[in-house]
């Protein structure tokens, strides 16, 4: 493996253990396993949006919040016949 990607053994070895790995050594890794195309997507451009998209992105996540909210509530709200405090 250290062969095949151009990577020492003790930075191989750190990474097995802790999951610590420079950027640079993941990529070759990647490449010697025939994975690097994996990573394009992580590069490329987003999309680009208009304000009125975005304001509406904003408007659905927020109603969706509302619901969760209400949801969970109605979970919460006491049983029928049962006083709380």
């Amino acid at each position: 493996m250290t062969e095949r990607s151009g990577i020492s053994l003790t930075s191989l070895k750190r990474f097995e253990s802790t999951g610590k790995i420079y950027l640079e050594r993941l990529l070759l890794l990647a490449w010697s396993f025939g994975r690097l195309d994996e990573f394009t997507s992580l590069l490329e451009e987003p999309e680009i949006m208009t304000l009125a998209d975005i304001r509406k992105l904003e408007k659905e996540t927020s109603t969706r919040k509302t619901q969760i909210i209400q949801y969970v509530y109605s979970l919460m709200a006491k049983p029928a016949g049962i006083e709380m405090p």
